[in-house]
């Protein structure tokens, strides 16, 4: 409905508050529905069902999920991040393996996110004009630097900590109006969900306060300012306390993380100067300062050498240091006047200020997802922009006719580039095979971006390579491969997996052992406790019949992860090619002793003996394997009929009820 004043050049329209919420979720929709299209992408494997055991388990997995790391294996375990695979595994439980439903419901969350703003904003500045929340809830809803949040699956965790966040800061405003208890305890626990959807979550901890402050803060002096705001000290108190127990308990709890840390990641890793980190600090921050203002080129991955350690030496680092510094003074100067660009400001900075690398070294150095909360400040001080450019004041509630068309065309001016950016970003994010390339023209001077593709193209050729064999058909990946490697080892010569990546190229494509063995060797001298590594250079002397070395190298595979089996089988098999079958079967027979309930030692002794024309023995290793794993049809098929063959009723019986009950 719109009402006119006496004056015909003045304007105000109330709007149904359903109607607007339809309006932000049908536009969450436009900017995001074609990634209902998407498959799995960068990193999903973390928190999926694609690949997450615990995940799969639906609602029974969710005990473990809530007991267990957020990333559990022999070579990385770290964070503590429950709610985002909770909800995956509810989601499997319902849905199964379903990438639609997925980005459905990340679209969904994203649409509430922009809902629950909307209504702390009516609440936040409840003489402004709606127009102004609205604003201010576009521009958060179509800034691109959120693809990278929405489109991703594995990256629910930000929407879901965010949302928590956000959540917790209203319940914490109805309980500065009602100063109900149960209202006090309900935000608590949603900023406690918050935490355990991800860390970031401890920006709250200073911008729940600080809106509180905006909302019922008193300003006055510095003696009597502690005292006419109590009760948001007290809130900034439990949340930090709060912050401590969640973030402490699974701690002492659960294992202990094991991240090895990489200097292509981070060199601040390795770095002891302050000045240098303080440097890198203030370089990323003029980094995301250009992002969030210039949301292109986008990028899956940056870490070295798209950013390197910096120096004081860099013009950009004092011109950040100049531009961060007066942005503070001017928000600090207005903050008792309870200024719109003081909040959007302090809003901003909080909530990115622990992914400077100021505090602590972020691998990968720099992320677009870490402006997902920061984008709120931002879109705040960007919205009064617009209505200062429009010669409008926001906390009027009625808008004149000029002002009014000068915002809807400014908007529109801001709105469109940015939906248009981030309907064509979704795209990128169809696959990881898609992204990656997609990408790469931008990351080229990215150790890890390089590796990430290289690594990719590979797993992509081995999945269906097994099955075919058809080098060819793979010649352009394979290609591809050796020049993303060979780019990644230009920057950092250093990195084991590109030398890994190539000596398997060489090895399993080119068919070239000796270059093989040269790239395998370069990689040891890096990581020389590598299972893989050791284990493909002893294939490939294998190959080339250079059994000493074979054996040395299976050797040493072999202690780095006695778990794992296959180097004593090869270095078995290498001894009956020599010609020591006792030896042969003593390996065997160690491992049947170390692996009761498994028939593989049986069958390769078996195996030797047929080979050597002995089937009588063969059949009674074989015998032995399908004791222990009756349910591989083809072997009892093979002993039941050499049974029959020798006429031997009583097995050929047992074997033939076997079958059948397969």
């Amino acid at each position: 409905m719109i009402k006119k004043t006496q004056k015909s050049d003045y304007i105000n329209i109330n709007p149904d508050n359903k109607k607007l919420y339809l309006f932000f979720l049908v536009c969450a929709f436009i900017l995001y529905g074609n990634t209902l299209f998407n498959s799995y992408s960068f990193d999903d494997d973390f928190i999926t069902g694609k690949t997450s055991p615990v995940v799969q388990k639906g609602f029974r997995g969710i005990p473990e999920i809530f007991t267990s790391r957020y990333a559990s294996g022999k070579d990385l375990t770290f964070g503590y991040r429950p709610i985002a695979k909770t909800s995956f595994a509810i989601e499997y439980q319902f849905f199964g393996l379903n990438p639609f439903a997925s980005h459905f419901i990340n679209i969904i969350l994203y649409a509430l996110t922009v809902i629950l703003l909307f209504k702390i904003l009516r609440k936040l500045f409840y003489a402004y004009h709606w127009l102004f929340h609205a604003l201010i809830c576009l521009l958060f809803l179509a800034h691109p630097i959120h693809t990278e949040v929405v489109a991703s699956l594995k990256n629910r965790e930000e929407l879901l900590y965010f949302l928590f966040g956000l959540f917790s800061l209203y319940l914490f405003m109805k309980f500065f109006e009602e100063n109900k208890i149960s209202l006090f305890l309900a935000a608590s626990f949603s900023f406690i969900l918050s935490f355990l959807s991800k860390q970031s979550a401890v920006s709250f901890v200073g911008i729940i306060p600080l809106f509180l402050f905006f909302y019922k803060g008193e300003a006055s002096s510095v003696k009597q300012f502690f005292f006419n705001n109590k009760k948001i000290f007290f809130i900034f108190a439990t949340l930090f306390v709060l912050f401590l127990i969640v973030s402490i308990v699974p701690e002492k709890l659960l294992p202990q993380e094991n991240v090895k840390l990489l200097s292509f990641e981070n060199p601040l890793h390795f770095v002891n100067s302050k000045w240098i980190k303080y440097a890198t600090g203030l370089y990323a921050l003029m980094f995301y300062l250009k992002l969030i203002f210039i949301p292109h080129p986008l990028g899956f991955y940056y870490g070295y050498n798209m950013i390197d350690a910096i120096t004081w030496a860099n013009p950009l680092v004092i011109i950040s240091l100049i531009l961060h510094v007066c942005l503070l003074l001017y928000a600090g100067n207005k903050f008792k006047e309870k200024h719109i660009l003081s909040l959007g400001i302090f809003a901003y900075l909080l909530a990115l200020f622990m992914f400077s690398n100021l505090w602590l070294p972020i691998n990968g150095i720099i992320a677009e997802r870490f402006l997902y909360a920061p984008s709120l400040g931002f879109s705040i001080a960007l919205a009064w922009f617009v209505f200062k450019l429009s010669k409008a004041d926001p906390s009027k509630s009625f808008l004149h006719n000029a002002s009014f068309i000068k915002i809807i065309i400014l908007s529109i001016i801001i709105l469109f580039p940015f939906g248009i950016k981030t309907i064509s970003r979704n795209f990128d994010w169809k696959d990881e095979l898609t992204l990656f390339r997609s990408d790469i023209e931008y990351l080229e001077n990215s150790v890890k971006a390089n590796d990430i593709l290289a690594n990719a193209l590979l797993d992509s050729i081995y999945s269906d390579f097994a099955r075919t064999k058809d080098a060819k058909r793979y010649a352009e990946y394979i290609q591809d491969v050796v020049k993303y490697s060979n780019k990644s080892l230009s920057l950092y010569p250093q990195n084991p997996k590109a030398l890994n990546n190539l000596g398997g190229v060489y090895m399993s494509f080119f068919n070239n052992p000796q270059e093989a063995i040269f790239y395998f060797k370069k990689a040891l001298e890096y990581e020389p406790q590598h299972f893989k590594i050791n284990f493909n250079i002893a294939q490939c002397y294998e190959y080339i019949k250079n059994y000493d070395l074979a054996i040395k190298y299976y050797d040493q595979a072999s202690r780095i992860d006695a778990s794992q089996v296959l180097p004593q089988i090869n270095i078995a098999n290498i001894l009956f090619a020599k010609g020591d079958l006792p030896g042969a079967i003593k390996i065997n027979e160690t491992l049947a002793e170390k692996f009761p309930k498994e028939d593989f030692p049986f069958i390769n002794i078996g195996s030797y003996y047929l080979k050597n024309k002995d089937t009588a023995m063969a059949v009674t290793y074989w015998e032995k394997a399908f004791a222990r794993n009756p349910a591989v049809k083809d072997r009892g098929m093979s002993l039941y009929k050499f049974f029959k063959k020798q006429g031997n009723k009583e097995k050929e019986e047992y074997y033939w009820k076997k079958l059948q009950g397969l």
